[in-house]
């Protein structure tokens, strides 16, 4: 029972720590990589709109509160701006600027940026195709990386559903070899599959063991039967014997009887005789009729001593018959 239990409570485990790092690294580099495109993007259109603004044809005009113009892209102290901003897109001869203006609170003047449309959106072609071609590069990384990270774990996993396939098939050998040389998660993996198999092994073995004396303990309780059928067959012909017995007791008893009685007629005969002495000696005359009768009586007499004499005989044999049946039960 301490062995099933045990074999319940083998726990499988699960792949978490280094699978989950690799997937983070995957997932974390194409994030990196736009991160470093968004920055790169940023200085990049950073740098085109100064450059542009320093080729465009308008850029800035410094005006007074009145409306005169002061100058044209002349450096202005933004000291004397701190109010007052205000941007938007204005069309000017079928040419799309961007509009920016700021009035200064001090002297009461503005001044108005007007900036091309085309040399703001000029840098941005290169830094949407620079921004494509990385997105693409870290989308091609990270399947990459998915794949050989799914391509291990896919491996492992028909590993182990092989070796379950041999253990469903009933084999239970195990390359200790192999086991030892796999790491991470998946080493543990295999270990648990491998002490798993030993313990199943043990198990089986265990209830072959159990089966053994299981077939001994029948084939014992066959010969108890057998032993036990012999007694009862033994106590038949006892019972058998017993009733033989009794048969011949009855038999030997009837005979006993019919002997007793036969000795009684003989009494009874010979005081009969003792009679007809008394009256032969009392009458001469009587002599010779009296011997002849006395003659009679001798020969009933020499034929009842037969018919005894055949009695006895068969009493004899009678009880030869219950000396065999006794000796029958004692060897019995």
């Amino acid at each position: 029972m301490s062995k099933k239990r045990k074999l319940h409570q083998i726990k499988i485990v699960v792949p978490h720590s280094s699978i989950r790092l690799q997937l983070i690294t995957g997932f974390l580099v194409p994030i990196i990589f736009i991160i470093i495109i968004g920055v790169v993007s940023y200085q990049k259109s950073y740098e085109g709109l100064t450059q542009n603004y320093e080729k465009s044809a308008l850029t800035a005009i410094d005006m007074t509160a009145d409306g005169r113009m002061i100058s044209v892209n002349n450096p202005v102290d933004s000291g004397l701006i701190d109010t007052a901003e205000s941007s938007s897109y204005v069309k000017v001869d079928g040419r799309r600027y961007y509009y920016m203006s700021a009035e200064s609170s001090v002297t009461g003047g503005k001044i108005v940026v007007m900036v091309p449309i085309e040399y703001i959106t000029a840098g941005t072609k290169d830094i949407r195709d620079i921004t494509i071609a990385m997105i693409v590069a870290a989308c091609i990384a990270a399947m990459l990386i998915a794949t050989v990270i799914t391509a291990g774990i896919t491996r492992n996993i028909r590993k182990s559903i092989g070796r379950l396939d041999c253990v469903a098939n009933g084999d239970l050998t195990v390359q200790e070899k192999e086991k030892r040389k796999k790491g991470g998660e998946f080493g543990k993996l295999f270990e648990a599959l491998f002490h798993t198999i030993t313990r199943m092994r043990s198990l089986i073995m265990t209830v072959a063991e159990m089966k053994n004396e299981v077939l001994q303990s029948g084939e014992c309780v066959m010969e108890t039967s057998g032993k036990v059928n012999e007694m009862v067959e033994s106590a038949g012909y006892t019972m058998e014997a017993f009733g033989n017995m009794s048969s011949v007791m009855e038999s030997m008893i009837q005979e006993l009887d019919e002997i007793s009685g036969k000795v009684d007629e003989m009494n009874g005969r010979r005081h009969a005789v003792l009679d007809k002495i008394r009256a032969i000696g009392d009458s001469s005359e009587h002599t010779v009729r009296t011997t002849e009768e006395i003659n009679r009586f001798l020969g009933q007499q020499m034929e009842d001593s037969e018919a005894l004499k055949s009695e006895v005989v068969k009493m004899m044999d009678s009880m030869k018959q219950l000396e065999n049946a006794i000796e029958t039960f004692r060897l019995n």
